[in-house]
Order: C-alpha cells, then sequence, then structure tokens
C-alpha cells in the first residue's frame, strides 16, 4: 500500500466506523482481558504505511475532527433526533468518530495527548458515545489511565452542562473515582502511615535548621523510591541511602560544631568515624543508641555495599529503620540547637 492508498484508506475505515455505529452496532468489545477494537487495529495498521509528513497531517486532522466533530444521536428504529435532553433513555444510541481517534491518539500519542485534543470539543455536547466508551473500559478492566489523566478526563467531561451529558458524566464520575480510589488505597497502603508521619516530622526539622538542600529532597523521595520492583534497583537505593546517611550524621555534626564551636574529634580514621562519636557525646546518646546506629551501619555496608541484589521487603526494612534512627539524632540534635 503507498501513502496515497493509505490515506484514502483511513478515510474509509473511518466512514465504515459511522456506518456501524448508525446500525447500532457497538464497535470495540473486551477479548481475553484486552481491548478488542478491529476498526483501531486496521487504522493503526493502515497509519503504518504513511510517510512521516502524512503521519503528521494525519494527526493534526484528526485532532481537528475531534474538536470539530458532530454526534448522531438516534431512537430504536434508526431514526436520527435532534433531542438531546432525552437522549440518556436506553432506546438511544450514538454515532460519532471521537472514541475511535480518541483511543487511537492514545496509542500514537499518548494518553495526556488524546485527553488534550478532547479537551477542545466545541461544541460539548457531542461527548456520549465517548463517555459511553469509557465506562465500558471500566466495567471490563480495560480502563488504563492513571490518576491523573482520570482526574483531567473528568474535569474535562463534566464541562457539558446539560441534563442529559451531566447524568452520562455522573455515571463516569462514579466508576472512575471508584477504580480509582481502589488504586490509591494500594499504593498508599505499602507504605506504614506512623512512618510516614515520622519522616515528615525528619524533614519538617532538617529543613527548618537549614540543611543542605539535598538531604531534604532525599527524604522526600524516599517513598516514591520504595516503589521500585526491580531487585538492582532496590540494591542501588541501599548504597545510597548508606551515603546518604554518611552525609547527613557529617551535617549534624558539622552544624553542632558551628552553633556551639566545640571541634569535631579527629581521632579516628575516617570522618563519619569522628562525626558519629562527636554526635554520641554533644548529644548525649546512650551506648544502647550508639549500638543500634552501628547495626544498623553494618546492614547498610552489607546490605548495599557487598549484596548484588537487594529485596523490596529489606529495603523498606533498612528505610524504615534508618527514618526513624535519623529521627532520634535530628530531635537531640533540635532539642540542644534551639530548645525544644
Amino acid at each position: 500500500m503507498n501513502n496515497e492508498e493509505a490515506l484514502n484508506a483511513i478515510e474509509i475505515i473511518l466512514i465504515y466506523e459511522l456506518s456501524q455505529l448508525r446500525e447500532n452496532k457497538r464497535t470495540w468489545a473486551e477479548k481475553d482481558g484486552d481491548l478488542e477494537y478491529p476498526n483501531l487495529n486496521i487504522l493503526l495498521a493502515t497509519y503504518n504505511f504513511l510517510n512521516q509528513s502524512s503521519k503528521d497531517s494525519i494527526i493534526a486532522n484528526f485532532e481537528s475532527r475531534i474538536k470539530n466533530s458532530t454526534e448522531g444521536i438516534f431512537n430504536n428504529h434508526g431514526i436520527e433526533t435532534t433531542d438531546k435532553e432525552h437522549s440518556y433513555e436506553p432506546n438511544r444510541y450514538y454515532a460519532s468518530e471521537i472514541p475511535l481517534l480518541f483511543q487511537f491518539l492514545c496509542f500514537v500519542k499518548s494518553n495526556e495527548f488524546a485527553i488534550n485534543s478532547i479537551s477542545n470539543i466545541h461544541p460539548f455536547t457531542t461527548t456520549f458515545l465517548l463517555t459511553q466508551y469509557l465506562i465500558y473500559l471500566i466495567d471490563n478492566n480495560l480502563f488504563k489511565f492513571n490518576i491523573i489523566e482520570t482526574n483531567k478526563l473528568l474535569k474535562t467531561l463534566d464541562k457539558d452542562f446539560t441534563l442529559t451529558s451531566k447524568e452520562w458524566c455522573n455515571i463516569f464520575k462514579q466508576k472512575a473515582t471508584n477504580l480509582m480510589t481502589k488504586q490509591i488505597t494500594s499504593i498508599v497502603g505499602k507504605y506504614n502511615i506512623e512512618i510516614n508521619q515520622d519522616k515528615l516530622l525528619l524533614l519538617d526539622i532538617v529543613q527548618k535548621n537549614n540543611f543542605d538542600r539535598t538531604l531534604s529532597e532525599f527524604i522526600s523521595q524516599l517513598n516514591e523510591n520504595s516503589i521500585f520492583e526491580s531487585s538492582y534497583t532496590l540494591s542501588g537505593l541501599i548504597s545510597n541511602f548508606r551515603n546518604f546517611w554518611e552525609t547527613f550524621i557529617i551535617a549534624v555534626a558539622e552544624k553542632i560544631s558551628d552553633k556551639t564551636l566545640i571541634p569535631i574529634d579527629t581521632s579516628e580514621k575516617t570522618k563519619i568515624a569522628n562525626s558519629r562519636l562527636y554526635i554520641k557525646r554533644e548529644l548525649k546518646l546512650s551506648d544502647n543508641d550508639h549500638a543500634l546506629i552501628s547495626r544498623f551501619v553494618d546492614i547498610l555496608h552489607s546490605e548495599g555495599g557487598h549484596a548484588f541484589t537487594s529485596t523490596k521487603e529489606y529495603f523498606r526494612l533498612t528505610k524504615n529503620i534508618g527514618i526513624e534512627i535519623l529521627l532520634l539524632i535530628i530531635s537531640k540534635f533540635d532539642a540542644k540547637i534551639n530548645g525544644v
């Protein structure tokens, strides 16, 4: 198929899509957990025959068609009606290019690009079929939009204030928010709430005392780092946490020295060892506190520095223990320096 044939074939596919919908034949389905959309598949395959210039033109053309598209509303006798206020009734069906063009742009460009395209629809009374399509995706576990994209879809589809579109939008809103809340619960459930609160307290004290910004940025991202699944990545994260730990301890010792004008010990071979001894003395850490910190350092070195891989659970535990120890140190630091 040459370029000209492909361009003409795309027009034929879009005409065929509309003709099927006008006959009340749904053009998409769920099959074995995947979206079955024959017209979309042939459209994507035909698009691949185009040269780059024609591909760019098709994308621009599809954006324009979405923005200016019309939507036919038919009764159960196949007669088109202009009565949009009662088009929510079950004996009405819709015909529009928008679902096909929207899903095409999701695949070829991105979800965000496709959502931006439908946000430009005017007048915004041609989204009944698109809303039904999105509801179908949710009902059949085919909805592939993340939290941010879903929220943008909700805001986009809530633009039209006709009675009918509001009812369809409310159905989509209920189903989409229910699905996203389950995902949010799953994500949040990965983190221990108490640990997360302690992390925020740690971050607050670090920022209040004007520690280097890189330290607060690392602390802020600790929960985000927890989502990595690769054992190789997790091993690297533990190694990064060890480097952060050493930087943090040295920074605390230097802050104390700056405030008290008491010099840091130099009896040990390394800067981190001298900083730890200095902190133990100046913050009056108990022998048990010091022993706990030493054991934690051993864990950081054995699992992060020498082990080739590390499990997700091990990183989570290492991170959580590290947060609690750092909070203990920074709280004692805050009490000494600021009298709190």
